[in-house]
C-alpha cells in the first residue's frame, strides 16, 4: 500500500516539487502512526519505537507525560538510567537486558516491570516487543506495546488468597472434624477392652433395629466373675475381662458391633446372620477360643460364660429394650443349667419386665 502512495506521488512530481512529496510522506506517516496509537489506546495499550541503529527511543506524547518521559530519548538505555519511572536499580536492568536482547538480535520477548508514573503511582507494566531487521539480517527498529497490568494481577492475587484462605478453612474445618471424630469415638469407646461401650454400642444397636435388617443379637458375661476377683483381685479381673474382649475379636467379622456394656456384661451384633445354624457356627468359634484361652494370674481356672442369643428377623417388631430383655432371660436360664453354655430365644416367649 504505502509502495503505491510513493509511486503515485512520483507519478505526479511533475506538479509537486519533492520537498511537497517528502512533506506529503511525512504527514501520512504521522497520520498512520497516530492511528496506530489510538488503535492500542482502545485496548488499554501504549506503543512506542526503538530505532536500533540510531539508539533512539520514541514515545507518543501521552505515553512520554504519563512517564515523565521526553518523547524522543537518544542513547538507550543508558539515558534514562536515572528516570524516576524505575522505582530500584533491579527495575532499569530488566530495561536495559530487554533492549541489549534486540541491539544482539532477538526476534520478540516481553517482561514484567514495576514502573512509577509521575502522579507517583505504581504500575505493573507487561512490555512486549518485536524487532524488524534490515536486508542484511541486522536488527533496525523495534516496536513495543505496553500493557497496564495492575488490575489483573491484583484480582489474580487476590483470586489466590481467597483460595489460600478458603483451603486454610477448609483445612481447619478438616482437623476439627477429625478432633471431633477422635472425642466421639473415645466417648463410645470402653477404655479398658477397646470395644464398644454402653452408649456407643446401644446407639448401633437402636439404629440397626430401625433400618429393619437382619442379625444375630448375643448377651453374655463371665461366670463367677466375682469370685475371679475375690480370689485373683482386680488385676486379674481386669486382664479375664481383655482376654474376654479379644476372644471376641477373633471370632466374629470386623464389621460386627462388639460391646462392653458395664462390668463382665458382654454383647455382640452379628449383621445378616438369619439363622440359628449360621449363627451356632459363629457362637461355637467364640466358644472354643474362649476355651483355649489362658489368662496370666487366673491359676487352675479357664474363662467361661454364658450368652442367651437372639436371630433378628427382617419382619421383628424389637425394640433395644425388648431385645436386651430377650437375650438376657436365656442368658440366666444357662447360667442356672449345668453344661448349658448357650441358647436361643424362642419367639412368642417374650418375658414380661
Amino acid at each position: 500500500m504505502i509502495l503505491l502512495i510513493v509511486l503515485f506521488f512520483i507519478s505526479v512530481r511533475g506538479h509537486w516539487g519533492y520537498k511537497e512529496i517528502t512533506k506529503k510522506l511525512a504527514n501520512l506517516a504521522q497520520i498512520g502512526e497516530k492511528e496506530l496509537q489510538l488503535c492500542f489506546e482502545q485496548i488499554g495499550r501504549s506503543i512506542c519505537r526503538l530505532d536500533v541503529e540510531k539508539r533512539i527511543l520514541f514515545f507518543s506524547k501521552d505515553s512520554a507525560k504519563k512517564l515523565g518521559l521526553e518523547e524522543t530519548i537518544q542513547n538507550i538505555p543508558e539515558s534514562i538510567k536515572d528516570s524516576t519511572m524505575f522505582i530500584s536499580e533491579e527495575e532499569y536492568e530488566k530495561f536495559r537486558a530487554v533492549i541489549q536482547d534486540i541491539y544482539n538480535g532477538s526476534e520478540n520477548g516481553d517482561c514484567l516491570m514495576l514502573i512509577r508514573y509521575t502522579d507517583k503511582t505504581l504500575h505493573l507494566e507487561r512490555i512486549t516487543y518485536e524487532t524488524i531487521f534490515n536486508s542484511d539480517g541486522k536488527p533496525a527498529r523495534a516496536v513495543f506495546t505496553i500493557k497496564d497490568v495492575t488490575e489483573e494481577y491484583q484480582a489474580r492475587e487476590l483470586a489466590e488468597s481467597a483460595k489460600s484462605e478458603a483451603r486454610s478453612v477448609s483445612e481447619q474445618l478438616y482437623r476439627q472434624m477429625q478432633i471431633a471424630r477422635q472425642w466421639q469415638e473415645v466417648s463410645e469407646t470402653d477404655a479398658l477392652t477397646g470395644l464398644f461401650n454402653r452408649g456407643g454400642g446401644e446407639k448401633r444397636i437402636r439404629d440397626f433395629l430401625q433400618s429393619n435388617g437382619v442379625g444375630l443379637f448375643c448377651l453374655l458375661d463371665i461366670d463367677r466373675f466375682k469370685q475371679i476377683n475375690d480370689m485373683f483381685g482386680h488385676g486379674v479381673g481386669d486382664v479375664a475381662l481383655k482376654a474376654m474382649a479379644d476372644c471376641m475379636r477373633d471370632s466374629f467379622r470386623g464389621n460386627d458391633v462388639l460391646i462392653r456394656f458395664g462390668g463382665d456384661e458382654f454383647a455382640v451384633l452379628a449383621k445378616e446372620i438369619a439363622s440359628s445354624e449360621v449363627a451356632k457356627v459363629c457362637i461355637d468359634r467364640f466358644y472354643e477360643k474362649l476355651q483355649n484361652t489362658n489368662v496370666p494370674g487366673l491359676t487352675g481356672e479357664r474363662l467361661s460364660a454364658s450368652l442367651g442369643a437372639v436371630i433378628i428377623h427382617e419382619d421383628h417388631d424389637y425394640s433395644f429394650d425388648d431385645l436386651y430383655r430377650a437375650a438376657d432371660s436365656v442368658m440366666y436360664k444357662c447360667k442356672n443349667e449345668p453344661n448349658v453354655r448357650y441358647n436361643f430365644y424362642q419367639q412368642g416367649s417374650m418375658p414380661s419386665v
